[in-house]
């Protein structure tokens, strides 16, 4: 068919309506691009161009009608990536085209409209309610039992959309709503659905429904719901996807759209479905115009521009089978203050598509809504493991320094506060956290039996001191190192913490806590360890945080007694993008795994050797407390070995792992890296543990308290607050690098060995 006598209109002409532009040019059309900004990139590619409000249907269909009466009919009109079909449906039914009926639209355009029909139909949608205020609010988020989400009526984006657990945050939650809601009255307040997310996009010709793709959605930044991106196809089962597309296509039916697209995000469990929301349109965030095609090949916005033509499609035969994985660029909040950026990224294996927004002298912040993102990049590969590798390679190849301006000192405060009133008889959060007042509090943040070997470890490092050196050169200081294949900011990495309900009080999810550890330790410029917790059922939670985080930490788990058990684990991790991954093997006496019945067991070095070679990555092998046991280590494959007495929760009368820290060095030598954790709490404390032997040090239960109270964003300032400290003390003491750091033995002065 011949279109070079036809017009097309794109309602839009932003970043993601590029490929539909580029689609219908491509067919041979005259396309006419609509958006109110003059600038608008897409321009730069149609042939012509409307400057009209895309949200005001009747301000873009004026326009058109004007464009039409000076430059002839249109043929076909449609969008892709805005929330503009209500405009859409409203200029093809004026101009008698193909397309969703405005009042079919309308329902997909307005979430209160939207949920009505579904309720009509019996499409199972979360427990809702409209309101205008908080008074409406506030019995229903009782019926809701203190967990609600809050959204507008009117945008797109997740704009206005937040997550409460409080009085006090539902009337924030409001207030947000309501200047996101496009002067609409009426905002939603609904149950929170905890459950897999999947987006749909399907198209529809004459009532015809032909699901064109499924993703697992990556939503990240709570209270808010940011996508931070996508992986397609599903990871879920057959079973599950044909449950989802059945509920799909009942939501499509009760809405009554019956020609054009359709994007639904849904929640899914092993028991139910539940439609969050569809619009009568293709979805954003890169889908439909890029992880689709690049994965199946099918061109989808092609299809798209012929539907909206009156065409009818062909079946939709995909040309590969690859896995296509988008995902966010989010930097930590402040001053952009750098950035290197390889020239030949897009050349680099797998990837397809690389876009950064943001600039040197750029401030910026955590994300609020979909919109608040620094840039995106999309792997495309023949497996999903292939995929993420390849976007965490290349991510780690871009370097963007950030200069924090955020105040340490309130945020670190606040979390304290907070945690106080969450943790409540758990944790008190001592101003030491030296393990005096939760001596024996296992389950629980404490020491075993009498609490003494987290006490004595804290005050070891207190009795050590470090030497001064204030006469010398200025010098230019370097807190880096390399490891895991990273550039780090500081010798400090998070230890592997799990249990938020057993430890923590339940004040926090198991996915919360992973999350906060990984996050907050990335954007600090370090990596988080993450564990193996005792409850089998929550690991999937450990390795959803580790994917979610472009594959940041490292993976510990317990000795249990199946070595399978545990490949399954490392599996699971490796597979959402680990660095590395290891195993406690002081791990064979916590209480809290034997209260869940879980068993665990010593591990002979022919089974560590086994577990060693799993995969080509970086063993690691935590919980050395002895020459002999980091001499094995070495031999079953370590690379890096911990010494750890597991926080004095496994026995009171070891020794004290900075004590054996520079015998074990002395054994080992440069044959495995050496990290060592126990009571670490200021940047002191890492000068002397590195300058007695160790690579890098791990900090635990502090980080953990700020996890509860505050989240990644408390774990980020107060690990810059370490690092600060560290910075400050090498400057004392004439150091430049950490290298060097770890060569001076004389700035240490112990009491217990002046020879040494």
């Amino acid at each position: 068919m011949s279109y070079s006598d036809k017009q097309f209109i794109v309602i839009g002409a932003g970043e993601l309506q590029i490929p539909l532009i580029k689609a219908a040019k491509n067919l041979g059309l005259r396309v006419i691009a609509t958006d109110q900004n003059p600038e608008a990139v897409g321009f730069e590619f149609s042939d012509d161009f409307i400057i009209a409000n895309t949200m005001d249907a009747q301000e873009s269909l004026e326009k058109v009608q004007e464009y039409v009466s000076l430059k002839g009919d249109i043929h076909g009109v449609a969008t892709a990536g805005t929330d503009a079909s209500y405009t859409v449906a409203t200029i093809a039914h004026h101009f008698d085209l193909p397309g969703h009926h405005p009042n079919a639209a309308l329902n997909a355009s307005d979430k209160a409209l939207m949920r009505k029909a579904f309720e009509n139909a019996g499409v199972p949608i979360p427990l809702y309610k409209k309101i205008t205020n908080l008074e409406e609010a506030l019995s229903f988020f009782e019926e809701l039992d203190h967990v609600c989400v809050v959204k507008p009526t009117r945008n797109m984006g997740a704009r206005g959309v937040s997550l409460v657990k409080s009085v006090e945050e539902l009337t924030a939650a409001i207030t947000l709503a309501q200047e996101n809601n496009r002067d609409f009255p009426e905002i939603l307040i609904e149950e929170y659905i905890d459950a897999h997310e999947l987006s749909i996009d399907a198209l529809i010709n004459d009532g015809i429904i032909t699901i064109t793709g499924i993703g697992d959605r990556i939503i990240e930044y709570s209270p808010y719901f940011v996508e931070t991106g996508h992986i397609l196809p599903s990871s879920l089962n057959n079973e599950w996807l044909e449950r989802a597309i059945f509920t799909f296509r009942d939501g499509i039916k009760a809405l009554r759209l019956s020609h054009g697209a359709a994007k639904a995000d849904l929640k899914i469990s092993k028991d139910k479905t539940w439609v969050i929301e569809i619009a009568a349109r293709l979805s954003g965030g890169f889908m439909s115009s890029h992880t689709f095609p690049f994965a199946t090949g099918i061109p989808l916005h092609e299809y798209m521009v012929k539907t909206a033509l009156g065409e009818k499609i062909p079946e939709l035969t995909p040309t590969k089978n690859f896995t296509s994985i988008e995902r966010a660029i989010i930097l930590p909040p402040g001053k952009v203050i750098s950035m290197s950026i390889p020239d030949n990224i897009l050349e680099q294996e797998y990837i397809s598509h690389f876009s950064i927004k943001a600039q040197v002298g750029d401030i910026v912040y955590y994300p609020k809504n979909n919109l608040d993102k620094q840039g995106n990049i999309i792997a495309t590969a023949p497996t999903r493991e292939l995929a993420l590798r390849a976007i965490n390679k290349t991510l780690a190849s871009i370097k963007i320094e950030v200069e924090n301006t955020s105040d340490y000192t309130a945020i670190i405060q606040n979390s304290e506060k907070q945690a106080r009133n969450l943790l409540k008889t758990v944790c008190i959060v001592c101003k030491a956290c030296d393990g005096v007042w939760c001596r024996g509090q296992i389950p629980g943040v404490g020491g075993v039996g009498t609490g003494e070997a987290f006490i004595q470890a804290y005050n070891r490092f207190k009795q050590i001191k470090i030497m001064p050196n204030y006469i010398h050169e200025n010098i230019t200081v370097d807190t880096s190192i390399k490891m895991f294949d990273r550039q780090l900011s500081m010798p400090v990495l998070v230890a592997p913490i799990g249990g938020g309900k057993i430890n923590y009080n339940n004040a926090i999810t198991e996915l919360d806590l992973q999350r906060a550890f990984i996050k907050g330790a990335k954007h600090a410029g370090t990596i988080a360890f993450t564990p193996d917790p005792a409850d089998p059922d929550l690991f999937p939670h450990v390795a959803q945080a580790i994917l979610e985080n472009f594959g940041h930490s490292v993976i510990i788990c317990k000795p249990r007694k199946d070595l399978d058990f545990i490949k399954l684990r490392y599996q699971l991790a490796v597979e959402a993008g680990a660095l590395g991954f290891g195993t406690d093997i002081d791990g064979i006496g916590l209480k809290t795994f034997s209260n869940l019945g879980q068993e665990t067991t010593p591990k002979t070095t022919s089974e560590l050797k086994e577990l060693s070679q799993t995969y080509d990555l970086p063993f690691i092998i935590k919980g050395v407390l002895s020459v002999s046991d980091a001499l094995k280590a070495v031999e079953a494959g370590a690379t890096h070995i911990i010494v750890s007495s597991h926080g004095g929760r496994i026995g009171d009368s070891f020794p004290l792992p900075i004590d054996m820290l520079p015998h074990i060095k002395k054994a080992i030598g440069d044959k495995a890296i050496i990290l060592v954790d126990g009571a670490i709490r200021s940047g002191s404390d890492v000068i002397k543990a590195i300058s007695l032997g160790a690579d890098a040090v791990l900090i635990g239960r502090p980080v953990a308290t700020h996890a509860v109270g505050g989240g990644y964003e408390a774990i980020t300032a107060y690990l810059n607050n370490i690092k600060k400290q560290i910075y400050s003390q090498m400057l004392l003491l004439g150091v430049s690098s950490i290298k060097e750091l770890q060569e001076r033995k004389d700035i240490i002065f112990d009491p217990q060995n002046p020879n040494l």
